[in-house]
């Protein structure tokens, strides 16, 4: 317990909890601003209703950022691993594969698990006061956490972390802004929805800078440097 407990600190002491709130910083302030100039309940489903057929464009690059920017960041990790294989880079290779198994493991598995658990309606469904369906396979029942959101954040953030770089992190949070609202926009999620699985991304972040780091030598320099 002890040995877990100081691993635990040293993770949270050494992550570059600057870059993680540079990467956040454009979702989290769009979400606020929604939930105070547009609210927080139905009205925002109402509201994005409207928008999309009023405004075509804006509904097309929406569609492209909900449908394909999960898949872009992967083929940045793909690429990641194909450099790391030529140039025998070991700590690249085990930096792309750490990212991959927590990613499997948390966006996806734990992720699935507490949309199911929970039962939350989608916005999608149309109506006000819907009851939440616990254990339900249905998928107009897994609306909490965003699932789009918890795989982009954490593609991101770890990104961010790595490369500790101002302008690529708030690019990436731009990306991962998007993400989130698209999801949003198209009643697939409530706000807390998105928020949830911004919080699912940090976990992946801190998990894949915890098992990036050797035993030994986590004060120093990190395998996956």
């Amino acid at each position: 317990m002890q040995a877990m407990r100081q691993a635990i600190i040293h993770t949270l002491r050494s992550y570059p909890w600057r870059h993680q709130l540079l990467c956040l910083l454009p979702l989290v302030l769009l979400l606020c601003f929604l939930a105070v100039f547009i609210g927080t309940g139905h009205d925002v489903t109402l509201y994005f209703k409207a928008r999309e057929v009023q405004h075509p464009l804006v509904t097309r690059v929406m569609r492209f950022f909900t449908n394909w920017m999960n898949f872009g960041l992967y083929l940045v990790y793909t690429a990641l691993l194909v450099f790391g294989l030529f140039r025998k880079n070991k700590g690249l290779i085990r930096f792309v594969l750490v990212f991959a198994a927590v990613q499997i493991l948390v966006s996806s598995l734990l992720v699935h698990v507490v949309k199911i658990a929970v039962g939350r309606p989608r916005p999608s469904l149309g109506l006000e006061g819907v009851p939440y369906m616990p254990l339900s396979l249905r998928g107009g029942f897994h609306a909490f956490p965003s699932g789009h959101t918890a795989e982009i954040s954490g593609a991101a953030f770890v990104l961010a972390n790595r490369y500790a770089q101002v302008l690529l992190s708030l690019f990436l949070g731009l990306i991962v802004a998007l993400v989130g609202f698209s999801r949003i926009y198209f009643s697939m999620h409530h706000i807390s929805d998105v928020t949830a699985g911004l919080v699912f991304g940090v976990f992946v972040g801190l998990l894949t800078h915890h098992f990036c780091k050797p035993r030994l030598e986590r004060d120093r320099v990190g395998v996956c440097a």
